[in-house]
Parts: structure tokens; sequence; C-alpha cells
């Protein structure tokens, strides 16, 4: 069965071909195919694309990263309330969680990433104290 994300993607690609939308991502055209059909055909389990993934294809689609981010799950990540506004957050509980996926301009971070940024926070607000 189709995800609700492989109808969307397969919808913003429109007329274009596969190829054209490799170009603009930089990811392979079979791959792009698989998230549109929301399996990999190679093995026939499902497929969720990272938030970079998402990111790459709304930049080239023009389509908002967090409708993206919606349709492929991220829900959680999102983090919006009922106005539209930010919910404050905890930056050092969402860097220093393994549990919690944390992005930068639609790019997860990984475990060291997370850390040499909490080091780099830490070293600032000790400065200014």
């Amino acid at each position: 069965m189709r995800s609700e994300l492989g109808i969307l993607l397969e919808k913003l690609r429109g007329k274009r071909t596969l190829r054209d939308v490799s170009k603009k991502t930089g990811l392979s055209h079979t791959y792009i195919r698989d998230l549109e059909l929301g399996i990999r055909r190679a093995t026939g389990k499902p497929i969720k694309p990272s938030a970079h993934v998402l990111k790459k294809l709304a930049d080239a689609y023009q389509y908002p990263f967090e409708d993206l981010m919606r349709a492929g799950g991220y829900e959680d990540l999102l983090q919006k309330n009922t106005n539209g506004d930010s919910n404050p957050c905890d930056i050092w509980q969402i860097l220093s969680s393994e549990n919690e996926t944390a992005l930068w301009k639609g790019r997860v971070l990984d475990e060291n990433q997370k850390k040499e940024i909490i080091s780099v926070v830490e070293y600032v607000l000790s400065r200014s104290v």
C-alpha cells in the first residue's frame, strides 16, 4: 500500500522525469522512485527517508519542508502549537538525548555533531557569565 508521502512526492514531480529530479537533489532516480512507491524495491520493505532527504526534495519541488516532514511521519519533530508558534524546547535535552533527532537546516545531526554543539554552546555560555 502506498504511503501518503509517496503519493505526494509523485504528485509534486508531475511531468518531470526521475532523472531531472535526481540531478536537482543529488539522489538516485531509483531511490526517488522507491520513495514514491513507499517501499525499497530490492527488499520489498517500507522505506522512510531522513529529514535531510526530505529537505532536498522540498527544495527541488519548491514545496514547504514542514509539509513533507508531516507526510513523512516526522510530526513530532515539528513541535508547533495550534497558533503556529514554536513551542519552547530545551536545546540541551534534544542534543544530549540519543532518542531525539536533532536537525540543522533540515540535516539530521549525528551523535558526535550533537556533542560538539553542546561543547560550543557551553563554552559560549561560560564566557557570558
